[in-house]
């Protein structure tokens, strides 16, 4: 097991009871869970998020901790939080990364990179086109692929990097 690493999940749902679409206001909440890993208890310190709506507008989320928070993480524990966020599009993306301090001093970012593309919506399940499995591919696997060597250098050694892909199983979700 690594001294350092931090699995992050995160369940995005959308909200539509709060959203307004004739208004361009779609509203979502995301479950982010954290889970330390490693060998070594690590303390959440900070985070720094890009949310994107499909417009290219980008919001930046930046502060100490989450929802008011800064979680020892003893190895093996888990810390579990919901937000929400506002997007002027029905579909958008968030990347951005947490920094951690682990308890023997060490300092590290944990980052997150969200590859968020959706299939085309069908109504049932229908083989998708090679132009349409492509695009997916594309942006889900080849963007993070080419992304990460240019990243690499900025990274501290023995760093990690999560890759949250979309659901790009909608490709042939069943209505």
């Amino acid at each position: 097991m690594a001294k350092y690493q931090i699995l992050v999940e995160v369940q995005p749902r959308h909200l539509p009871e709060q959203s307004a679409p004739a208004q361009g206001l779609y509203v979502f909440a995301y479950t982010v869970t954290i889970t330390n890993t490693g060998d070594i208890p690590a303390q959440l310190i900070s985070r720094n998020w890009n949310v994107n709506d499909a417009n290219g507008h980008t919001e930046k989320v930046r502060g100490l901790g989450v929802v008011g928070q800064q979680p020892l993480l003893q190895p093996g524990n888990t810390f579990e939080y919901t937000s929400g966020t506002r997007l002027r599009t029905p579909t958008g993306t968030m990347h951005g990364s947490y920094f951690f301090v682990a308890e023997d001093g060490e300092r590290f970012d944990v980052v997150v990179i969200n590859a968020g593309v959706y299939g085309p919506r069908t109504s049932g399940l229908e083989t998708p086109t090679e132009a349409d499995f492509d695009a997916v591919m594309h942006t889900n696997v080849l963007g993070p692929m080419r992304l990460l060597p240019q990243i690499a250098e900025a990274l501290a050694p023995g760093a990690r990097v999560a890759i949250l892909s979309s659901q790009m199983g909608s490709i042939g979700l069943r209505s």
